[in-house]
């Protein structure tokens, strides 16, 4: 608050100045005018005019309802689709906290796993995403097809496959660049992969093997038969974001292919078990 302060004939000037100094050192410190208009914003929510409540009360009222809304959605997730996507959350978020950026002590590279045996990488990479963008679109992605297929596979099955997807991805990915070296893609060992797409990829696989519905849209632009509607997101994802990663991309839809084939079915616990453990 900005004021010219009177001097009377009794007005004690120290007294006054001390004030204003007291006022600037207040300005200074709340920073600039994004701080000052929420300094304005406090001081009209404390005021005692009936128009002032009012409308503190509604902008209050509209933060909670926001509020409510988002709580209602994440505690309508299935119990696996919201563990992962809290997982994916919070280490994006330490992340930015703490400055780490090394993706590469991390992600899925083939050299490492390789020459090193650094297999940990199947169950590191999948959970860091190098943008807010990057977290974006894959926990988009992921809530949408995971939270219906957990929904019909139970919460223990589905946990079960997200954990196989990101092991058999990974192997899959090392075994496409180790391919792809011989044939004179000599940079695909040293590729170094993270984020969830890779399971989601397989999860897709799963969704639309389950799924009665004939024909799906890739992102609006055209509609291909459900069997290969995989095969399709894969390729127009290349085309349209040539920098992704398509051996990973490739080793997720593998991966899920596999599962439904039956491949992983050995080291599946049976049906009664699952269902007597869920």
């Amino acid at each position: 608050v900005n004021f010219e302060p009177r001097r009377g004939e009794d007005a004690d000037d120290s007294w006054v100045q001390d004030h204003v100094r007291a006022g600037e050192a207040r300005q200074r410190a709340d920073g600039d005018q994004g701080g000052d208009r929420d300094r304005a914003r406090h001081w009209r929510c404390e005021g005692n005019g009936q128009e002032v409540l009012a409308s503190c009360a509604k902008s209050r009222a509209r933060a909670g309802a926001h509020g409510a809304r988002a709580g209602d959605w994440y505690s309508s997730l299935p119990f696996g689709t919201r563990g992962v996507f809290t997982i994916c959350v919070a280490s994006y978020v330490l992340c930015v906290l703490v400055g780490f950026d090394d993706f590469a002590r991390a992600c899925v590279a083939p050299r490492h796993v390789l020459a090193t045996g650094e297999v940990y990488r199947a169950l590191t990479a999948p959970f860091f995403h190098g943008s807010l963008l990057h977290l974006a679109l894959n926990m988009t992605a992921f809530v949408g097809t995971a939270s219906g297929l957990e929904r019909s596979l139970g919460t223990t099955q589905f946990a079960l496959i997200v954990l196989l997807f990101a092991l058999v991805a990974a192997a899959y990915h090392v075994a496409l660049a180790t391919a792809a070296a011989l044939v004179g893609f000599t940079g695909a060992p040293m590729e170094c992969a993270i984020g969830l797409s890779g399971i989601i990829f397989g999860l897709i696989v799963v969704d639309t093997h389950l799924s009665a519905i004939e024909r799906r849209s890739v992102f609006g632009f055209f509609d291909v038969p459900s069997g290969w509607y995989p095969l399709g997101l894969l390729l127009f994802i290349q085309v349209i974001a040539p920098a992704v990663s398509f051996l990973g991309h490739a080793a997720g839809l593998l991966a899920g292919l596999t599962y439904v084939r039956g491949y992983l079915n050995p080291v599946l616990p049976s049906p009664a078990a699952i269902e007597s453990f869920e």
